[in-house]
């Protein structure tokens, strides 16, 4: 049997911050492009290779001009955002001959959070800075833990789960007035595609982001370099990406991120407006018939796709699993944590006890899907929960 015949064809994904999905445009130009996608090694010096060479420089350039970079900062392809977060904070801290300190927040993405562990008993000095109840982290909370003893300051730019903006730009800015010497990185993934991003714009030294989560194909990313920045690569072997990332580089996965780079490009201001729109339509529906449901942070202050809300006397797995036999994909959390036992650690660390943690849920919507689609998955969800109530 095949298993793509197992998939529900009319199941709607309420869960676009764990996986935008591949879109539509993106397959149509890259089936266009097959003869030119051979599996050629673009390190090859014949003409297939140097063909492999030019689709990965011009999908760098569509990347770079959607994000505003200068021509000298430089894109690194990854495997992904994980592998650009782990370049980012270790290239930064290992190496030193003196003992140096790395911060962060509570909420961070596990690539950072552990990362950040890793340098810990590596002896490093690791500082992890709480945000309020709200799940904000403000501007002095973090400038009052970098020093001239920083290394690297790490802050995600919109938080997977909350979707609550973090002052990154404001905070950047106040550490080089203040003549601190630490570089300043940002996870960028969940920012891509629902709020603008300009690395110029952001004033920092390092930015991650990932393809999946805005339309293309799984297994690539990028880290954003500031010109004249030199990184230590994670990986090494070959002279791939300048040196700075060995491997053969994941030709398909990166043409695939350059095409939804151009279409994000042309499309950012709709695609913001309507997905704006799908949360206000939903969220109203899901407030106006459901009692005890609140939002767990202050919409106005989040990325216009996502809700992150408290259902009193709900469990949140009871939930999850009622409406994936409905077709109907919400999380508890973030992807990558999802199948380990407990709360999300993100609402842990805004300070939320265990139980009010494990009746909420994640919402995270696409523009793509109708209004009648939405109420659909709306009042699929409002059945659920009356019955796991009653």
């Amino acid at each position: 049997m095949n298993n793509l015949n197992l998939l529900n064809k009319n199941s709607i994904n309420l869960d676009a911050n764990a996986s935008w999905g591949t879109s539509e445009e993106v397959w149509a130009e890259l089936c266009e492009m097959q003869a030119a996608l051979g599996s050629l090694n673009p390190s090859s010096i014949h003409q297939g290779g140097q063909r492999s060479r030019f689709l990965i420089e011009e999908a760098r350039d569509s990347i770079k001009d959607l994000l505003s970079l200068k021509s000298a900062d430089k894109l690194i392809f990854t495997s992904g955002a994980t592998e650009s977060n782990n370049t980012a904070i270790f290239s930064a801290m290992l190496g030193k001959k003196i003992k140096t300190a790395v911060v962060t927040s509570t909420i961070e993405h596990p690539s950072i959070l552990e990362a950040a562990k890793k340098l810990a008993l590596l002896d490093h000095k690791v500082v992890f800075v709480q945000p309020d109840s709200k799940g904000e982290t403000s501007v002095d909370s973090i400038l009052t833990n970098v020093n001239s003893e920083t290394s690297i300051l790490s802050l995600m730019l919109v938080n997977n789960e909350t979707g609550i903006i973090n002052p990154v730009s404001q905070i950047a800015s106040n550490i080089q007035q203040q003549g601190i010497s630490c570089l300043v990185h940002t996870d960028a993934v969940q920012a891509l595609g629902k709020i603008p991003v300009s690395f110029m714009d952001l004033n920092v030294d390092l930015m991650s982001i990932s393809g999946h989560k805005i339309g293309a194909l799984a297994g690539v990313g990028a880290l954003i370099v500031r010109d004249g920045l030199e990184i230590e690569p994670l990986l090494y072997g070959g002279p791939q990406e300048k040196r700075s990332r060995a491997g053969t580089e994941n030709i398909l996965g990166i043409v695939s991120f350059g095409i939804a780079a151009k279409i994000l490009k042309k499309s950012l201001k709709e695609r913001i407006t309507k997905i704006s729109q799908n949360r206000e339509i939903f969220w109203r529906e899901l407030r106006n018939k459901i009692p005890n449901i609140l939002p767990n942070v202050d919409l106005s202050k989040t990325s216009p796709n996502t809700l992150s809300l408290f259902i009193e006397d709900v469990n949140t797995s009871d939930l999850v699993v009622a409406l994936d036999l409905e077709g109907i994909y919400i999380s508890s959390g973030a992807a990558c944590a999802s199948g380990k036992p407990g709360a999300s650690h993100v609402l842990l660390g805004m300070g939320m006890s265990e139980e009010r943690a494990s009746q909420s849920i994640r919402i995270s919507l696409k523009d793509s899907y109708p209004e009648e689609k939405l109420l659909e998955a709306a009042h699929k969800i409002i059945s659920c929960i009356e019955r796991i109530r009653g």
